[in-house]
């Protein structure tokens, strides 16, 4: 209970400098498919699959209808709960360190903790993820809760009860990000070969996790009871088509093991090198110098689990640099773990430390500035990018007034209290890859192609607006001015 309470504390503190990173980041695209899931159902009772396309694993649907019940400022209830995520595996990775350095004296001790949530926060791909409104955070953060749950169960009495809660943990994992699913063979192995569990009911406690795990699921369960095509596709044939899309469009980007392996060395280890570096400093260490074997097993352990969750981050095609956010914590942990035993050691260990200080140092020096300008806004929300966009999304209801608002970027929409039409729920997604399904299929994945758009509007309530260029001159809508950087197309008789 002692590492719950220092975890959340450190939560707590370190909660204000990601909340100011999430409050002024610039919107992506990949935001709209989650909100306004979230959204159709909170507003409508629309379900993710059967309703409307959805192309993830659905839990963070149902977080966000719970907390757009809440409140109708959607992108910064959003956002809040990822950067709530990212603060928790912050305090985890922070009361781990401090609960392995408890040997050390104590400014050590703390210059440690310190380092290893410094190591996190300060790396470009934590950067990268950190502030916008998608899956990774909270799927990371069960992620790693079941791995440290793993882990210690050997050491409690009641190791059903932590391994079921693991388990539950896993499965909340994987039903906000699929990407997860492969790290469930190793937590088992984990288990199964774990020399401080009792031999006999090795095979009891790999049941209590499983049984944990398929609760953790249930959401998912349901859907794929109740609309199984369509979740099928949402989770496993939509990655499919969408490479079908990339080659088609010339833009093949990533989708080779070899474009795989070139983006990995060039856009995430690179930019990342003093996380590399101190993994190197401080695993090269034990190896060779270190006479503890307290933390060998643990290493070992996330040695085996490191290569299954690299490869749920770069089993998508194309890569983007967010999807390497999820071994990120993973290792910090062998970080931490590995310089464990540095208190202890001699001249070596003394250099290895120091050389650990360093690289911390210049990783929290390579990005201090970033952070330190978006806390300077931190008292000022009306500099907030997502203030902004909510204004701007305001001024498109008093334009409007009522009425579905036909657009490939539905958060703008759905801030302004507006309509959006459910096939285009996704954003650009389903849109753009409808012409690579037959048409009697993608009618009952509820998706439309850019061919379908006007027989599908001639059945549906007409736009009240539209901000979708291809369907503006189509429909012989006239163009407005919304903003610099937006344009939008009103009915001809509505045009000033």
């Amino acid at each position: 209970m002692k590492s719950v309470f220092v975890a959340l504390v450190v939560a707590v503190l370190t909660f204000p400098l990601l909340f100011s990173a999430a409050m002024d980041k610039g919107l992506t695209h990949d935001e709209h498919q989650h909100i306004a899931a979230g959204a159709l159902l909170a507003r409508d009772g629309l379900l993710p699959y059967r309703d409307f396309p959805h192309f993830h694993t659905p839990h963070l649907v149902f977080v966000y209808a719970g907390l757009f019940q809440l409140s109708d400022h959607l992108l910064i209830a959003a956002r809040t709960f990822s950067e709530i995520c990212s603060a928790l595996i912050a305090g985890t990775i922070f009361a781990v360190a401090w609960a392995a350095f408890r040997d050390w004296r104590w400014w050590a001790r703390l210059a440690g903790s310190v380092g290893a949530l410094a190591l996190l926060v300060s790396a470009p791909v934590f950067l990268k993820s950190a502030g916008s409104a998608w899956n990774q955070q909270p799927s990371v953060l069960f992620a790693v809760l079941s791995t440290l749950l793993v882990l210690f169960a050997a050491q409690t009495k009641r190791a059903g009860l932590m391994l079921f809660t693991a388990g539950i943990c896993l499965g909340l994992s994987v039903g906000f990000r699929l990407t997860f699913a492969p790290i469930a063979l190793p937590l088992l192995g984990i288990i199964y070969f774990n020399p401080q569990l009792p031999a006999q009911p090795r095979l009891r406690l790999i049941g209590w996790m499983s049984a944990g795990a398929v609760l953790g699921l249930l959401p998912l369960w349901w859907l794929l009871i109740i609309a199984p095509e369509q979740t099928l596709f949402g989770n496993f044939g939509f990655p499919k088509v969408n490479i079908t899309y990339r080659f088609a469009t010339g833009e093949p980007r990533t989708m080779t093991l070899a474009t795989k392996l070139r983006f990995v060395v060039k856009e995430v280890a690179r930019p990342n090198w003093p996380v590399l570096v101190a993994l190197a400093v401080s695993v090269g260490w034990y190896v060779r110098f270190s006479l503890r074997k307290s933390e060998r097993f643990s290493l070992i352990a996330l040695a085996i689990l490191f290569p299954f969750v690299l490869a749920g981050s770069m089993a998508p095609s194309p890569l983007y640099e967010q999807y390497f956010y999820a071994p990120l914590p993973f290792v910090i942990l062998a970080i931490v773990w590995a310089a464990r035993s540095l208190g202890h050691g001699g001249t070596a260990a003394r250099i290895a430390a120091a050389t650990l200080a360093a690289t911390v140092v210049v990783s929290i020096a390579l990005v201090a500035n970033e952070y330190i300008d978006d806390l300077k806004n931190l008292h000022r929300p009306d500099k907030w990018k997502t203030v902004r966009l909510r204004r701007d999304a305001l001024k498109l209801r008093d334009r409007i007034g009522s009425g579905p608002v036909l657009t490939l970027g539905p958060i703008e929409a759905l801030e302004a209290g507006l309509d959006i039409y459910r096939p285009l729920s996704t954003g650009p997604f389903a849109f753009r890859v409808a012409r690579f399904i037959e048409p009697h299929n993608r009618q009952r994945l509820g998706m439309i192609a850019p061919d379908d758009l006007d027989q599908y509007l001639r059945t549906q309530p007409p736009p009240a607006a539209i901000l979708l260029e291809q369907a503006a001159k189509e429909w012989w809508f006239r163009e407005y001015t919304l903003s610099a950087k937006r344009r939008l197309w009103l009915p001809a008789r509505e045009q000033p």
